[in-house]
């Protein structure tokens, strides 16, 4: 009765409550049978903000309730920094930096995680500046990809990472990135102003 009230309730119109609710119901059962959660649909933009909470509430509660794990995967960063213990920041199929909450919002090292953090609407309010968005556009993943996923719109871009693919490097026992700036012969490069530490809580 909450899951069907909520979606009822809060989204836009009936048809996509109706199947919200379906979906919702699926992934609940599957939750308590696996002891896994793909939260995907609900931690989206597709459910309006009040639900949407209420819903990812929901899962957390029944993660405490059954001791399974809840997996969301949301471009909501907002949602990302509440509720997750770990984050796996992906682009294009590949995993660019992985780490706990604090060590993704507090001490990123990749910059396609930069250029997240870097568009939340409120940093740009408090900065007073434009809101950030990436140049050109992501890679054809029907064809081989030997180079680094991100080199096409990384604003630092080494001529090795347009040849070879960087391997995953730890930074420490649970955070690692995936970026040749990371290899010791690489420039120094330093976040963006603004990205890490207080800024981001």
């Amino acid at each position: 009765e909450f899951f069907h009230a909520c979606f009822k309730w809060n989204t836009k119109s009936g048809e996509r409550s109706v199947q919200s609710c379906k979906d919702f119901t699926n992934i609940v059962v599957i939750s308590i049978v696996s002891h896994m959660s793909d939260a995907d649909h609900f931690a989206s933009q597709d459910i309006e903000g009040t639900c949407q909470h209420n819903v990812v509430v929901f899962f957390y509660s029944l993660k405490d309730r059954f001791g399974m794990s809840v997996i969301l995967v949301t471009h909501d960063l907002g949602i990302v920094s509440d509720f997750a213990d770990r984050v796996q920041v992906m682009y294009a199929g590949s995993i660019a930096e992985r780490g706990t909450v604090d060590e993704i919002f507090h001490s990123p090292r990749h910059p396609y995680t930069w250029a997240l953090l870097n568009s939340i609407p409120g940093m740009a309010l408090e900065q007073k500046s434009k809101l950030y968005s990436l140049k050109g556009t992501p890679p054809d993943l029907l064809l081989p990809l030997e180079c680094c996923p991100f080199a096409a719109r990384c604003e630092y871009c080494m001529p090795i990472c347009k040849k070879q693919r960087p391997a995953e490097g730890p930074l420490s026992d649970t955070h690692s990135a995936a970026c040749w700036l990371l290899h010791p012969n690489a420039p120094k490069i330093d976040p963006p102003a603004g990205i890490g530490g207080k800024a981001n809580e």
